[in-house]
């Protein structure tokens, strides 16, 4: 079974992508806790790659930076060559509905 939950910020704005003339594709990143580290006297973030497919044009508006979401997805790797070279990039495909906003947001976000 290939299945992914995850519980994070985003990092920064998506980058969005026509997928139809409904839908978009969304790319972006999570911060998500992993623990916190007792020697160093912090807490331990992992950023997380996003690819999201099925973005409404409604949804877009509240997918801002900072914003606590979960997504539901699976692990995924992409190739392409770049300057000859094979590279491999791992990323988690999330799909229509599967990801949720978990904090309220700022009100002015709403708007």
């Amino acid at each position: 079974m290939n299945a992914v939950n995850l519980v994070g910020n985003l990092t920064r704005d998506p980058a969005f992508f026509a997928q139809d003339d409904k839908t978009f594709v969304a790319k972006f990143d999570i911060a998500t806790d992993v623990g916190y580290d007792t020697e160093k006297k912090e807490q331990r973030v992992e950023f997380v790659p996003i690819t999201a497919f099925g973005i409404s044009e409604s949804f877009k508006a509240y997918l801002k930076k900072g914003r606590k979401i979960s997504v539901q997805g699976r692990v995924g790797t992409d190739a392409y060559e770049k300057d000859g070279q094979k590279v491999y990039a791992t990323t988690v495909k999330a799909f229509n509905g599967s990801i949720r906003l978990v904090d309220s947001g700022k009100k002015e976000d709403a708007q």
